[in-house]
Order: C-alpha cells, then sequence, then structure tokens
C-alpha cells in the first residue's frame, strides 16, 4: 500500500470548490423562487425594454362641474358684534348683499354666545330675508396649540350647525389657557381635529380653513410644521388664507410681526418657493387661493366682496356644492377686482378634455402640457396690462417661475408649452399654479389659482 497523499495545496481548492458548489445549490433555487414571485413592478425584477407597454395619459380625478359650473363670489371671513365686529349680523349680511353670492359669519369661538341658539336664529332670520345668498355659520377658532394666537375657520353645513359648532368649539376652547406658551408638539390640536373627523363621519360636512398663517409668526417653517401635523390628523383641513384680510389698513393684513405680506398676500402664498409650493412639492393637497376681507369695521377692512373676493365653481347653487367645491379646488381669488374671471386650464397630450385647478392627471409617454389662461377684465384693470406667471416644479423639480407674458390692454388670453421632466419631493408628481398681477408700479393687485397636478 502506498503512503502517497495529495497535495495540500489540491486539497485545500477541492474544498474551495465543493463549497461553492454547495453554495449556489442553495442560491439558485431561491433566486428562481424569488424571480418567480416577485410582483412585475418590483424595482428588483429585470424586465425587457422592449416589452415596456408606455404609460396611457388619463384622468385621474377631476370634479364634474371643473370648467362648467357657475360661479360664486365668497367671502368666508367676517365678524360682526357676536364676538369682535361693530356691527350685527343682520347688518353685515344687507352690507354683503349684491357684493356676496356667499357669506360666512365667523365670530370667535371664545366668545359664549357664538355657539348660543339666539345667534343661530338670526342668522336663520337673515337666511328667509336674502333669500339669495347663501349663508354659512361659521367659527373662527382659536388653535389650542397656540392659547388663541393663531385661528381656522370652521365651516359646516347648516343641518348640523347648531349641533356641531357648539360641540367643535368646546374641543378647541378647552385647551385654551390665554398665556404665551405654545406647545410646539401641537398635541392639543388633535382631539379638536378628531372630533372634526367625527362629525363628517356621521353626515355634517365640515371643513377646516387655516386664517393669516404668517401674520404672528417668527419664522416660515412653523407654518409648514402646522400643516404637516394637521394633515396627519385630519382630512377636512382644506387649505389656508393667502389672501388675508385687513386690507384697508397698513401694514396690509396687519402683519406687524417679521413675516409680511407680498403683494397683500401671505408670504407662503406670495413667495415663489415658500411654504405652499414646498407642501404642493410633498404631495399635499392643499388650497391657498383663498381670499378674505376678515371684517371687523371699515376702519381696517373693506366691506366683504368689495375688494376681497374668492370666487368658488359650483355644480349647483347650494350650501352643499359651495364646501364640496371647497373641498375640490375648484376657486380662485383676486384682490381690487381686477379679475371678473380667470380661467386656468391644461391640454394634456392623450386627454380630450382640459384639466382645471383641483384635478389630477397622469401623464402619457410623451409628458406634453399646454397650460392656458384666459382672463375677463374686471374694474381694477380696465384699461391696464396683466403679467401672467406660470408657476411649477414639472421642470426641475423645484418652484420657479416656468414661464411669463404680458396681456396688453386689448388682450384676454396666452398660453406655455411644458414637458414635465421632474417630480416634486413626493417622488410622483408635479405641479402647475398661476398669479395674475396688476402692476401699476405703486400697488401691485394679484389673481392667484389653486394647482394642478400631473402624475408622471
Amino acid at each position: 500500500m502506498s503512503d502517497f497523499t495529495k497535495p495540500k495545496s489540491t486539497r485545500t481548492a477541492k474544498k474551495i470548490i465543493a463549497i461553492l458548489i454547495g453554495i449556489l445549490m442553495i442560491i439558485i433555487p431561491i433566486g428562481i423562487f424569488i424571480y418567480l414571485t416577485l410582483p412585475e413592478d418590483s424595482p428588483i425584477q429585470q424586465t425587457n425594454i422592449s416589452t415596456i407597454i408606455p404609460q396611457e395619459a388619463e384622468i385621474i380625478t377631476q370634479p364634474v362641474w371643473a370648467g362648467l359650473g357657475a360661479y360664486l363670489i365668497f367671502d368666508p371671513h367676517t365678524h360682526t358684534e357676536y364676538s369682535d365686529g361693530t356691527i350685527s349680523q343682520t347688518e353685515l349680511a344687507n352690507m354683503a348683499a349684491g357684493q356676496c353670492d356667499v357669506l360666512a359669519f365667523t365670530d370667535h369661538s371664545d366668545i359664549q354666545g357664538v355657539s348660543s341658539p339666539s345667534r343661530f336664529d338670526e342668522i336663520d332670520a337673515i337666511r328667509t330675508t336674502h333669500p339669495n345668498m347663501i349663508l354659512f355659520s361659521a367659527l373662527e377658532i382659536n388653535i389650542p396649540s397656540y392659547n388663541g394666537r393663531e385661528h381656522l375657520t370652521l365651516i359646516t353645513h347648516p343641518n348640523l350647525e347648531r349641533r356641531s359648532l357648539a360641540a367643535l368649539r368646546a374641543f378647541a376652547e378647552k385647551e385654551n389657557d390665554d398665556s404665551e406658551d405654545k406647545d410646539i408638539t401641537r398635541a392639543f390640536d388633535e382631539p379638536f381635529f378628531e372630533a372634526v373627523n367625527n362629525y363628517n363621519q356621521i353626515g355634517a360636512s365640515t371643513l377646516v380653513i387655516y386664517n393669516h398663517p404668517s401674520r404672528m409668526d417668527t419664522n416660515a417653517i412653523e407654518n409648514k410644521n402646522d400643516f404637516i401635523a394637521w394633515s396627519r390628523w385630519s382630512p377636512h383641513l382644506i387649505g389656508f388664507e393667502g389672501g388675508p384680510g385687513h386690507q384697508n389698513v397698513e401694514p396690509h393684513g396687519l402683519y406687524e410681526e417679521a413675516l409680511k405680506t407680498v403683494n397683500r398676500w401671505d408670504h407662503i402664498a406670495g413667495n415663489v418657493g415658500d411654504v405652499w409650493d414646498q407642501l404642493l412639492g410633498d404631495g399635499y393637497q392643499l388650497w391657498g387661493a383663498i381670499a378674505s376681507s376678515d371684517f371687523h369695521d371699515l376702519e381696517f377692512d373693506y366691506a366683504p366682496c368689495t375688494f376681497s373676493r374668492t370666487h368658488v365653481q359650483v355644480r349647483e347653487r347650494s350650501h352643499e356644492a359651495v364646501l364640496e367645491a371647497l373641498r375640490a379646488g375648484t376657486f380662485w381669488a383676486d384682490h381690487g377686482r381686477i379679475l371678473n374671471r380667470l380661467n386656468f386650464n391644461a391640454n394634456v397630450a392623450g386627454i380630450n378634455e382640459p384639466l382645471y385647478p383641483g384635478g389630477v392627471a397622469q401623464l402619457g409617454e410623451d409628458k406634453q402640457i399646454t397650460l392656458n389662461v384666459d382672463v375677463q377684465r374686471g374694474a381694477g384693470s380696465f384699461g391696464k396690462p396683466l403679467n401672467v406667471d406660470f408657476i411649477s416644479n414639472c421642470a426641475n423639480g423645484r418652484a420657479t417661475v416656468i414661464g411669463s407674458a404680458t396681456l396688453t390692454e386689448n388682450e384676454y388670453n396666452t398660453t406655455l408649452d411644458l414637458t414635465a421632466r421632474a417630480t416634486g419631493t413626493d417622488r410622483d408628481s408635479c405641479y402647475v399654479r398661476t398669479v395674475v398681477t396688476q402692476d401699476d408700479g405703486i400697488d401691485p393687485k394679484v389673481a392667484m389659482t389653486n394647482h394642478i397636478r400631473f402624475i408622471l
């Protein structure tokens, strides 16, 4: 018998090969299983490029009345002697008659009488004497975590206004202590928003608007954190008052702290790329084209719908339709009565009908969009040029003015061709909104639309 043995290096190589074969025998079946069971849209699964089906353009959501419904002029924020206003609800309604189609009485929630039967009885009587106006009993809520420093407008349907407004007022006021302290976690606000959710579940169409969001702020990030927190707790926060009231005084809007208005608009809407644009880029559907008088008296404020106007496109003339439109974003706003009509829409390649603010569309393979603006001048811009700006993040992922045009006094429309090349920080969509300015070089007046969103 030979004492011959294989060289050590050969034995080692054989062992390594055996180990590798064993590993492969385990990995290959697992790999085959994963390949066969992964969903088709998994980024891990390889796809034959020649078999990719082009994404077809289609409308994801579009209110049926968009582009077709009638417009109603709305003032969503007014005050009477039930809180710190100077005139009665009846006097305010008489003042607004012929100017407003829709009016909300939004007295402050820290006054006991705002949820009293007498207030609601008076509004019911006004509805009888002003049958052509749509009147809302509403409240300006003191936000609990800010101890009254910040305010929300709470609007609900008349069928449940007596019950829901009193209960929601109690939720909001329970945590207010009139101190200067602020709960930076905003945890005190959660019960209020949960109560709003509960009332919507039982049939009360109740929504919330953030009033003059930057008036008392020292930095813009505070607003953004407000929206993120409140939107997490409730889908019924529809947006914010981009065009705050108190326009008949300096500084405009009574913005006396660090953050001033921009052409009379809250800076989070008036500054391109500010908080509104950031939130839209993050994918939030928040509407900012809301202008109000915040009427208290004629010393600081214009009468309702005489200077600040929110133009709401509705399917019919009713409380239900106004609330639907506010949720859907089918409205725009102006100061100084510069426009009686602002028609902004988008034609998307592969879709036969235009897309309007509030709408969302899936883009096709070529990502081609034509933006259209058509205006009818109001008394504030007769015989004057208008500047039109298209604001979007579809070009490079950041909100910028992607195109501008000047309409001479005899021009009423303009278009802009756009190829959507980028998404926002949501990595899914981009958007476009418009601003129209009548700039006299002294006191520019602005009209603003909500946005159209595109899925790429």
